[in-house]
């Protein structure tokens, strides 16, 4: 893919084409996070705001036969948002494709009312690499396999 060619979906689905040819691929840079320590959370609240990501899986509620459904926030994302950790699942729940206030008129309700919910907590090292830093990296971990 050209810089030129770079696609950006828009409402409706309706694809514009955004031109960045003033931009030379080996000036840009970016950020990167290594995830890292992966851990099994014994209760869905057991993680810290800014600390860790975490990772959600769980079977859809309405077809729990059919498929799990998944999503992750890096560390920084809930508290960039101002969310509590309820507010933090609930929004991953949606990012996955359910939207837990549907379970709102049940005894708990929200994310506490959908079975089989796993949590996985993790931390993040961040980081910026150049162009040329992510080519050759890429580069190398292509030797590996």
């Amino acid at each position: 893919m050209t810089p030129d060619s770079i696609r950006l979906p828009a409402k409706n689905s309706v694809n514009l084409s955004v031109g960045i040819s003033h931009v030379s691929p080996p000036l840009t840079d970016g950020s990167v996070s290594l995830l890292i320590n992966f851990e099994t959370c014994a209760d869905p609240l057991d993680w810290t705001r800014g600390v860790h990501g975490i990772r959600i899986v769980f079977p859809h509620p309405q077809s729990p036969s059919r498929r799990r459904l998944s999503a992750t926030y890096l560390p920084d994302v809930c508290t960039d948002q101002g969310w509590t950790k309820d507010e933090c699942l609930e929004s991953l729940m949606r990012k996955a494709g359910y939207d837990p206030s549907s379970s709102r008129g049940s005894k708990e309700g929200g994310w506490r009312s959908v079975q089989g919910l796993k949590v996985e907590r993790y931390r993040a090292l961040k980081g910026r690499i150049s162009h040329d830093g992510y080519v050759e990296a890429v580069s190398e971990l292509g030797k590996l396999n």
